[in-house]
This record gives C-alpha cells, sequence and structure tokens, in this order.
C-alpha cells in the first residue's frame, strides 16, 4: 500500500468541488483542500492522475495540486496537536 497527502488551491469552485469528489473516491478528506490516499496499487495513481488531467482539459483549469509520498514511518511519526496521532491502520488489508 502506498500513501500519499494530496493538497490543492484551486480558485475554480466548481472545479475545486469536482476534484474533491475524485479524490473521496480514492481517499479520505482531511481538511478543506487536503486528501490521504491509500493507494493499493500504481495503477490506481495513474489512474487518478488521467482523470485530474481530463478534468483540468475540461475546465481549462490547473491551479496547484501537489501529492506527497507518505512513507510507512512518516504516518506512523505524524500526530495531531493534542497529540492524537494521525495514521490509522487497517488491522486486516485484502488485496
Amino acid at each position: 500500500m502506498k500513501y500519499y497527502l494530496v493538497c490543492f488551491d484551486i480558485r475554480d469552485h466548481r472545479y475545486r468541488r469536482r476534484l474533491a469528489r475524485l479524490l473521496e473516491g480514492y481517499g479520505e478528506r482531511v481538511q478543506y483542500s487536503v486528501f490521504e490516499l491509500a493507494l493499493r496499487r500504481d495503477a490506481q495513481l495513474h489512474e487518478l492522475l488521467a482523470s485530474i488531467r481530463a478534468l483540468q482539459q475540461r475546465h481549462h483549469e490547473t491551479g496547484n495540486i501537489r501529492f506527497y509520498r507518505l512513507t510507512l514511518s512518516c504516518r506512523e511519526a505524524s500526530f495531531t496537536l493534542d497529540g492524537s496521532p494521525v495514521a490509522r491502520f487497517p488491522g486486516l488489508v485484502v488485496a
């Protein structure tokens, strides 16, 4: 499993809503313009990137979209201000 933090800054409301809906299909929204994705296969990332590019072309908008790869140790070391762990790991993953 590969984890990504996706952040974006987009002005166009319609494009931003559609991008958020697309990302919700791949992961969890943790803030308004920030998503955590857990992808099982590299093909999922390529599929997502192709979908985002197609969305950009339809809206004639690029915005600022960033993907940060999170290693397991990075996720385990992440925390909130109150000290709670950020990463939630499933007890069992069936691939």
